[in-house]
């Protein structure tokens, strides 16, 4: 009886043991996550291609967001200066885009981009999968980053 209750034991530690052992491969590490950077909320953002007849296909980003105050960074001169395109982690585009402040009060700045006239396409542009958009801003003096996964891209014809 000793015997059997003593191998149980020990049948079950070593199934303890291994679970443990999956659950550490299985971790995510704080490192390898994105941090936001910049308090913001993300009204829309779109992503197109323009094939129209009469004009080039040409790709187009706009979208509206919030910029929310935070103490890492200067809320009064805090501008979206580019948009950087990645597609399998790869850079599509790196955009100076036209940026409009629509309204701005002392908790938020909403502010809109786009592309205007639109971007030829690229060689290493594949228009059927989604592209990371991240928003690259700049307060004078730093900069930070705002990034938007799985953003699809609408075709126009």
């Amino acid at each position: 009886m000793k015997k059997t209750l003593l191998f149980l034991g020990l049948v079950l530690l070593v199934f303890a043991c291994a679970e443990n052992k999956e659950i550490e491969k299985t971790k995510i590490k704080v490192n390898d996550l994105f941090v936001q950077q910049v308090n913001l909320r993300v009204e829309q953002i779109h992503s197109w291609l323009n094939a129209m007849p009469g004009s080039g296909t040409k790709f187009n980003i706009s979208g509206k967001v919030s910029i929310l105050p935070s103490t890492k960074y200067d809320f009064e001169t805090l501008e979206l200066k580019n948009i950087l395109v990645e597609q399998n982690g790869q850079q599509i585009y790196l955009i100076n885009p036209t940026v409009e402040v629509l309204n701005k009060t002392e908790s938020e700045k909403q502010i809109a981009f786009s592309t205007i006239k639109g971007l030829g396409i690229t060689p290493g542009l594949n228009t059927d999968k989604d592209v990371a958009i991240k928003l690259l801003f700049f307060d004078g003096s730093d900069e930070f980053a705002y990034e938007v996964d799985n953003v699809k891209i609408e075709k126009i014809y």
